[in-house]
């Protein structure tokens, strides 16, 4: 029988840790504001119910979870457990999230990626399965494929059946996300860890090397951006960064082009406010339960000539 070397899972600093950026990270839709919210607490589906009110309640301080439909009480690792299936993926995913300055030597010299390298049964011939999913969202793959080099997963693996989609930055590959097309994970993007990333997607904006730098239509959501194709950029969800508010406040035009729901037109007006300052913004409010990824080429056009 052979040993696997598995990783050492040791006390991690959950009260340096914030809950906001990890949910962020793992794509975990969220709220901060609603009748279901109090002050210093976040809302969420709870994983424990049938709930999808956003009756987990989050304390952003303690980090502890409280439910108000069906009592379940406990800490960030109970919820994340429950909602990942895997106590070890909890812990993993808490552990990257301690703030740099607070790990150990060893720990930085670890987190510190040289080079990146897509996953191993990753390939760039599209397999008849992608390539349906890709058709039945009305999008021409053979273009996609060519202007951004994506890759594909088969069946087996810990990226199975994903579309990979590299981040570039200056022409090298800094990180990778993806999207499951099976409906069967239960996190549909997944992004490459922060130790493997030399820039990790929360710090960068895809597609950014496809703009002009003087104008740049900003969506949350990855196939929203290549809907609309170069010229936008996506943020991997509502919930900006500063890192990536820096780099939108570099241009002199910046379009906002969130879904049309409550978060989506929430998050997009902050996001508009808090550039405001610097550039010129646009923000665009579309109908409600409707996203970028459903606009007409018409109503695109409109878009990129305001």
């Amino acid at each position: 029988m052979r040993q696997r070397n598995k990783k050492k899972i040791g006390r991690i600093q959950i009260d340096n840790i914030d809950i906001r950026e990890v949910l962020d990270n793992i794509d975990i839709y969220y709220t901060d504001f609603g009748k279901n919210v109090s002050d210093g607490w976040i809302g969420t589906s709870c994983p424990f119910c049938d709930d999808q009110s956003n009756h987990l309640g989050i304390n952003l301080r303690s980090k502890t979870i409280s439910c108000f439909k069906c009592g379940v009480s406990g800490t960030i690792i109970k919820y994340l457990t429950e909602e990942l299936r895997s106590f070890n993926k909890a812990m993993e995913i808490l552990g990257d999230a301690v703030p740099r300055e607070l790990k150990s030597f060893d720990e930085q010299e670890r987190e510190r990626a040289i080079k990146v390298e897509l996953p191993k049964k990753a390939s760039n011939k599209i397999t008849s399965y992608h390539a349906g999913y890709l058709e039945s969202r009305k999008f021409d793959y053979k273009k996609l494929c060519d202007l951004y080099n994506l890759h594909f997963c088969g069946p087996i693996g810990n990226w199975a059946n994903r579309i990979i989609v590299p981040i570039i930055k200056n022409y090298r590959l800094v990180t990778f996300t993806s999207v499951d097309i099976s409906d069967e994970a239960n996190i549909r993007y997944k992004h490459l860890s922060r130790e493997k990333s030399i820039i990790h997607t929360k710090e960068w904006l895809f597609g950014l090397e496809h703009t002009d730098g003087n104008s740049v239509i900003v969506t949350e959501g990855i196939f929203d951006m290549m809907r609309i194709g170069p010229g936008a950029v996506c943020s991997f969800g509502t919930k900006v960064t500063p890192q990536q508010k820096r780099l939108l406040s570099k241009f002199n035009v910046v379009k906002v082009l969130f879904d049309g729901d409550e978060d989506g037109r929430n998050s997009g007006e902050k996001l508009a406010n808090d550039l405001a300052l610097f550039c010129d913004v646009r923000l665009f409010d579309l109908p409600d339960k409707s996203d970028p990824d459903k606009l007409s080429e018409e109503d695109i056009k409109q878009i990129k000539e305001n």
